[in-house]
């Protein structure tokens, strides 16, 4: 879970910001919200398909890189958002609503916890899409 809650009257444009910047949920990779108080909660649950444990590579003798180490896992998502602005522009057409999205995807985890996922998310405004990440979306 994350939120902001700003308290103060008056507010720098640049200080407006809610989802789609640091912060959003997942199938409204495209959308920016402003706002001045935001919420998001994040659920997933994985399971181990495959561990390879480490993959020799063959043609490279430095043994500290020749070996991958390789696990995926299948992973199922639900996301919520909600952005509260007093004032809003035409062109920030979604605060003040509740944004949802859920997925499923596969999560290739490799060097250094280094994790690569491919989903498929459907977003509440009917949208779904193939997204690439290279970060783990706890």
């Amino acid at each position: 879970m994350q939120g902001q809650l700003r308290l103060v009257q008056r507010i720098g444009y640049a200080d407006n910001r809610a989802l789609g910047y640091d912060a959003h949920v997942r199938g409204y990779d495209a959308y920016v919200v402003d706002g001045r108080h935001y919420g998001l909660a994040r659920q997933s649950v994985s399971y181990r398909l495959f561990d390879a444990g480490k993959i020799k590579l063959q043609g490279i003798s430095n043994s500290k890189i020749n070996t991958l180490p390789l696990v995926i896992y299948l992973n199922t998502f639900t996301d919520a958002g909600y952005v509260l602005a007093r004032t809003t522009i035409p062109e920030n057409r979604l605060p003040n609503q509740l944004l949802g999205a859920a997925g499923v995807g596969l999560h290739f985890v490799t060097y250094y916890d280094r994790v690569l996922t491919v989903e498929y998310t459907r977003n509440g405004r009917g949208e779904g899409g193939f997204f690439f990440r290279t970060d783990f979306p706890i």
